[in-house]
């Protein structure tokens, strides 16, 4: 039996669809409990590199997208010039609510992406630019993702 790595982790993407698991990121800030995913609404990072991590594809889960890329970027993740399925994808800094950041997802194939949708506070499925409002800055692959490894 041969599991078949690369399906199962677009499986995982999909299937994280409507998740409330990436809601919180709780930390105890000066003797203070806080939730910095704002219970969901800032948990883009906190889903991609969860889903990343559960394959072996990162080093760490993080809360933001900064911290997220340099992870990828020192574990062999590289930037490429077109989406591709599977790949990660980086936006512009945008304001959402009353904060302005950065966001980062999967590209599923067809223009279509999954990502921590804010408003509805868990990962959905969009077009990937967002209806071309919002510019993609960075594609980021892995060469794991071109063939079948071991989980």
């Amino acid at each position: 039996m041969k599991i078949l790595a690369f399906k199962n982790y677009l499986a995982f993407i999909k299937n994280s669809i409507g998740s409330t698991a990436y809601r919180n990121i709780l930390v105890n800030m000066n003797g203070q409990e806080f939730d910095i995913a704002m219970d969901g609404k800032r948990s883009c990072a906190y889903f991609v590199s969860s889903a990343l991590r559960s394959f072996g594809l990162c080093a760490d889960i993080h809360a933001t997208v900064t911290g997220a890329e340099k992870d990828l970027l020192n574990n062999g993740w590289e930037e490429v010039p077109e989406p591709v399925l599977g790949a990660v994808l980086i936006w512009e800094r945008k304001k959402q609510g009353e904060m302005e950041s950065l966001h980062m997802g999967f590209y599923m194939g067809n223009q279509t992406a999954i990502s921590n949708d804010w408003e509805k506070n868990s990962p959905m499925e969009h077009h990937y630019t967002y209806d071309h409002t919002r510019r993609i800055i960075k594609v980021l692959w892995h060469a794991r993702l071109s063939a079948d490894w071991v989980i």
